[in-house]
């Protein structure tokens, strides 16, 4: 297990992912995210984390997102005309 946690690690690092931290204050807004646009928990702290990084556009399949107007959804499967 710690050969396939380490594998991992070194795919991110090759990768170039930034992994931040998410603080406090971050999942204390989560509540009223949930209530005011109903995402999941998940999908409400990437929200909050999006707009504390004042991040516009999100890549994702997800359609929970499509609804929120201060982000730019990237639905991958409807990029380049693939409409998959």
């Amino acid at each position: 297990m710690a050969n396939v946690c380490r594998n991992v690690l070194e795919f991110i690092e090759i990768l170039g992912v930034n992994i931040i931290e998410i603080k406090r204050n971050t999942m204390f807004a989560v509540p009223e995210i949930i209530s005011e646009y109903g995402l999941i928990r998940n999908d409400a702290i990437t929200f909050k984390i999006m707009e504390e990084r004042n991040l516009k556009y999100i890549l994702t399949a997800d359609e929970d997102f499509r609804n929120i107007r201060e982000i730019v959804v990237l639905n991958p499967f409807y990029l380049n005309g693939l409409n998959l």
